[in-house]
């Protein structure tokens, strides 16, 4: 997900819950989460999950191959 706004510097403003939830969430299926921003260049919220590890399973999940 991209936007044009005005950006900020991500090192100096910490996790808000929203992102640490995201950061959480991608980071326990082995993925990860980047956050690119800079002052007046707007930001970039990048998640990325492996596919090759297995899905965790939940009760009653169907599990659904992957589109080719």
């Amino acid at each position: 997900m991209a936007d044009d706004g005005e950006g900020f510097d991500p090192s100096r403003v910490p996790d808000g819950s929203g992102l640490r939830n995201m950061r959480d969430r991608i980071e326990s299926l082995g993925g990860t989460l980047e956050i690119l921003s800079s002052p007046g260049e707007g930001t970039v919220v990048r998640g990325v999950v492996p596919l090759t590890q297995p899905a965790v399973s939940a009760p009653g999940a169907v599990r659904v191959p992957p589109a080719v």
